[in-house]
């Protein structure tokens, strides 16, 4: 299938303001993403105010582009219940075509609320696969921005299998995380990037350790910062796989580099389309003003043809450079203006009216009692010349038909107040039909309360993961000795080291004493993970139930794992209570409370079916660039590595070669068994600990900790590390 039949592309291009925004209109750009004054991923950009985006979706619609609004970030109850609906109705009513959405809360909202109006799922869900493509499919998205770690043919195979319009990142930064699985800048800054505050820190420099302290020979010290990719040459090949939107990264960028680039991609997508794939070839030159309008340390095309490879890093500065005002933009593709035709009424003792028509509007205005002239009649050229005159409106008339009779006196100012009514109000967002959502009435209940639990403790088992053997048994050790059920959830690269006999022995063991077993499914499905999971589908099967950290894993368990319980990780973000109902409706039975929400804003949340996690080292990034590849080679041999940053603190890093993925863990564990009494105030429905990096010693320890605080004693902290409280005291914006 692959290759789209319509024998179309789109040009993406982002816009941080109005002029931008009619500049890249005016550049060639078939649509423009901005955002507005809210829950945008680009909090620091100069957002669109709601009067801005009218004038900038009316402008588009006139040139016939279209216009998309970023709201891809995660929202808290309050925001997504008080704010979101009225919010976007506004944007709706403007004639918006397409909302960019994270949070699967504001998912079903927009699909319920403005039925007409498209759902794209954002870059920032984390989409890598068809399984997570047709669940959203199913809630009503009609597009899918893939993540940027995809290859040509995994980007084709999800085509393919959905039919889906396709958005691939084609032009810009790129991130070295997963998007919408960072928490590094909100871990040590409090800048979350799903709230579009990210302060970058894979930009700054770091020294590679490895398990010995000793420090790994680089080619420089930025080794978390990709280049810029540039997708210019791959456009057949994208075109074949049934990429329909070709997206530009870039709405912090000035408008010098927006015009260039989008112009470059507007004369090659026309040339492909025209000309054939066959005829296809991009200028040295172009190539070259590419590198001009910006780059970083050069170009990568990304992911498209490797999993990873150092080659893709700048190592020795990660700046984006430019050589501004060096050269022109291409010629445009489109024209500057956009073409109208006009309609000029006149009679004597009656009003004047101008009509004007562009391909996808009209509006007539009209003016005053057009007079008899006492001397000279005004001749056709005296009446044209001043409707004519559209100035930098961003119009020009192509044809205008005089409809006039008598001897007619028209004062010129009278002419020009008429055209510039007309152009006005051709211009503003009350041009576009008003479309009409559908009201809600829940949004009226808020503010909300605290919520309160009066229901009995431990309605939830409680829940430990696993990484390694040596915690297997001290966690099944504990499960004989707690007085209450519990669930043992075994990561998928620890369940891939056992055997059928294994995992059944593991699992009695377990139901003898009242638990169950759980695996946590990989955070990222790729070719490689995927054809384990299908391999070891059969054991998959005998276990309890399984962790889902995000759309495709939920997607596969929804498909293949009918018949387990489902239990959602807090990568399967739930800020709000709107987005858990979403995915209760999904088949999820329980949850955890998100590592970014504070304990006041914790107290706004429903958390009777979460866990809230206690204690563990929370993984900051997942990427696709391997360190260990980087300083050593592709040997598939796992180990641990070390990143030391300008502060002198020390990040883990693990590659999980089973799933070709790189963990970047926190400095240090997040624990809240010092503020046990807190914790109980929640009210949560169970409590969950995550053993990662830790030995049997501290593991010991973490688990003696953990079963006085289920037998609601005090406890004190863990004695063989520092530790910081995360998010429990501080949150983010």
């Amino acid at each position: 299938m692959s290759r789209r039949p319509d024998n179309q592309m789109e040009v993406l291009s982002p816009a941080g303001d109005l002029s931008i925004l009619k500049t890249v209109v005016d550049a060639g750009a078939d649509a423009v993403y901005f955002g507005g004054d809210l829950f945008g991923a680009r909090a620091y950009a100069n957002n669109f105010t709601r009067q801005e985006a009218g004038e900038g979706i009316s402008y588009a619609h006139n040139r016939g582009a279209k216009t998309y609004l970023t709201v891809n970030t995660l929202l808290k109850n309050l925001e997504i219940e008080k704010k979101l609906y009225d919010y976007l109705k506004s944007y709706y009513e403007m004639g918006l075509d397409a909302v960019l959405v994270q949070d699967f809360g504001v998912m079903e909202m927009v699909s319920s609320c403005f039925p007409d109006m498209e759902l794209h799922i954002s870059t920032q869900a984390n989409i890598t696969s068809a399984y997570g493509s047709s669940l959203l499919k199913q809630v009503g998205a009609k597009r899918i921005v893939c993540a940027r770690e995809l290859s040509i043919k995994e980007i084709a195979s999800i085509y393919d299998q959905t039919g889906m319009d396709i958005e691939c990142f084609v032009h810009g930064a790129l991130c070295v995380c997963y998007s919408g699985q960072c928490l590094m800048s909100s871990m040590l800054g409090g800048r979350s990037g799903n709230r579009g505050r990210c302060a970058q820190p894979c930009r700054l420099e770091y020294d590679l350790l490895d398990h010995k302290g000793n420090r790994r020979n680089m080619p420089g010290a930025y080794i978390l910062s990709p280049k810029d990719m540039n997708g210019i040459a791959d456009l057949p090949r994208l075109y074949n796989a049934g990429v329909y939107s070709l997206k530009i990264e870039g709405r912090m960028k000035k408008a010098a580099y927006a015009e260039g680039v989008v112009a470059m991609y507007r004369k090659y997508t026309d040339l492909l389309l025209s000309e054939g794939e066959e005829n296809f070839a991009v200028d040295p030159k172009d190539m070259q003003l590419l590198y001009d309008y910006g780059n970083r340390c050069g170009f990568t095309n990304s992911y498209y043809d490797m999993r990873n490879d150092k080659d893709m890093i700048t190592y020795v500065s990660p700046s984006h450079s430019h050589k501004a005002g060096k050269e022109k933009a291409p010629a445009k593709a489109t024209e500057e203006n956009a073409p109208l035709t006009g309609y000029f009424f006149a009679r004597v003792g009656e009003p004047i009216s101008l009509t004007l028509y562009t391909k996808d509007a009209s509006v007539t205005v009209e003016g005053p009692v057009a007079m008899e002239a006492v001397k000279s009649p005004m001749t056709a050229e005296a009446i044209e010349k001043p409707l004519k005159m559209t100035g930098g409106s961003g119009y020009e008339m192509k044809e205008l038909t005089l409809d006039v009779s008598g001897d007619l006196f028209i004062p010129a100012k009278e002419l020009k107040a008429i055209r510039r009514q007309a152009l006005q109000k051709l211009g503003e967002p009350e041009a576009q039909p008003k479309k009409k959502p559908v009201v809600i009435g829940e949004r009226t209940s808020y503010p909300m309360s605290a919520f309160s639990c009066e229901k009995p403790k431990g309605i939830l088992p409680f829940l430990i993961t696993v990484e390694t053997k040596e915690q297997e048994r001290q966690v099944l050790s504990f499960c004989r000795k707690a007085g209450n059920p519990g669930i043992l959830v075994l990561s998928f690269d620890c369940f891939l080291k056992k055997d059928g006999q294994e995992l059944s022995s593991l699992k009695e063991a377990l139901h003898a004493v009242g638990s169950r077993l759980y695996v946590r499914l990989p955070l990222i499905l790729r070719r490689r993970n995927a054809e384990a999971l299908m391999d070891a589908l059969e054991d998959l099967k005998t276990m309890d139930g399984v962790m889902v950290s995000s759309f495709d894993m939920l997607g596969f368990a929804k498909e293949h794992l009918r018949e387990l319980d489902r239990i959602a990780d807090h990568r399967l973000y739930v800020w709000n209570n709107r987005t858990q109902a979403a995915y209760e409706r999904q088949g999820i039975t329980a949850f955890c409370t998100p590592d970014e929400l504070n304990r006041k804003e914790l107290m706004h949340r429903d958390l009777q079916n979460c866990y809230m996690t206690v204690y563990g080292r929370l993984p900051l990034m997942y990427t696709a660039n391997c360190q260990h590849k980087n300083s050593a080679c592709c040997d598939e041999k796992a180990e641990v590595l070390y990143l030391r940053d300008r502060y002198q603190k020390i990040f883990p890093v693990r590659n999980i070669c089973s799933s070709c993925v790189n963990i970047i863990y926190n400095s240090l564990p997040t624990s809240l068994f010092g503020k046990s009494n807190e914790v109980r105030a929640l009210s949560a429905g169970g409590l969950r600990v995550d053993l990662t990096l830790e030995n049997e010693r501290e593991t010991e320890e973490v688990l003696s900790l953990f079963g006085d605080l289920l037998n609601d004693k005090d406890t004190g902290e863990v004695s063989f590390t520092e530790i910081t409280r995360g998010h429990f005291n501080r949150g983010v914006e």
